[in-house]
């Protein structure tokens, strides 16, 4: 299967078209410490789309679970102050549809 598209920005990861589970190490790419996420937004490609985002590998703990109550409206989980973090998405716990988006800010 094809690794998901990853664009880094300055204090974001935007994450799309996910065929398989994205390894913390995939998403981060220049973070060798866990990064300090604020805030994890979900766009799903249809209504039934529900995203899995564990710590560290696909054994750990959920970190969130979220769902889309319809395809327009994003759903998100913030942390305040940042919380420190090693996002990986365990692709075989998610359902996601085409169009579907994880857009990770982090400080």
């Amino acid at each position: 299967m094809a690794a998901p598209t990853i664009v880094r920005g300055p204090n974001f990861i935007d994450i799309s078209s996910i065929t398989e589970d994205a390894s913390y190490a995939l998403i981060s790419k220049s973070h060798n410490t866990a990064m300090k996420v604020r805030r994890i937004e979900f766009i799903g490609g249809s209504d039934a789309d529900k995203l899995v985002v564990k710590q560290g590998a696909d054994t750990g703990p959920v970190i969130c679970q979220l769902g889309v109550p319809n395809a327009e409206q994003p759903d998100y989980r913030e942390w305040e102050p940042y919380k420190r973090m090693e996002p990986m998405i365990d692709f075989d716990k998610c359902t996601l549809n085409a169009g579907h988006r994880v857009i990770i800010e982090f400080l």
